[in-house]
């Protein structure tokens, strides 16, 4: 079986950490998580079907696909955890963004 693919900045801290933190409610046999060095400059997301996407489509193809991930947002009804995730991920990308320059992070716009 072909499993999907999330790659993100290896050498992120807020990437990591929350490759981390989805780790521990997605196992490694349904998703593997590649950590990538150099170029990498927002998360990847390799669909069951072998599409790739980037960035926010990445986010959302992933929510629907491992909807895992959502349980981080247990306190807020379903029909709301997409759009929680999808703010989570706005906001870390702003952050991701600030960091750049002082860090050596690769990800971020």
């Amino acid at each position: 079986m072909n499993k999907p693919k999330l790659f993100y900045d290896g050498n992120c801290f807020i990437c990591t950490n929350y490759v981390r933190l989805m780790q521990r409610k997605i196992p490694a046999d349904k998703l593997d998580f590649i950590p990538s060095v150099g170029d990498r400059k927002d998360f990847g997301y390799e669909s069951i079907s072998g599409i790739m996407y980037e960035g926010q489509e990445a986010i959302d193809v992933f929510a629907k696909e491992i909807p895992e991930v959502q349980e981080y947002f247990w306190m807020l009804p379903s029909k709301y955890r997409v759009q929680a995730l999808q703010a989570a991920y706005q906001v870390s990308s702003a952050v991701r963004g600030l960091i750049k320059k002082t860090r050596g992070c690769n990800c971020g716009k």
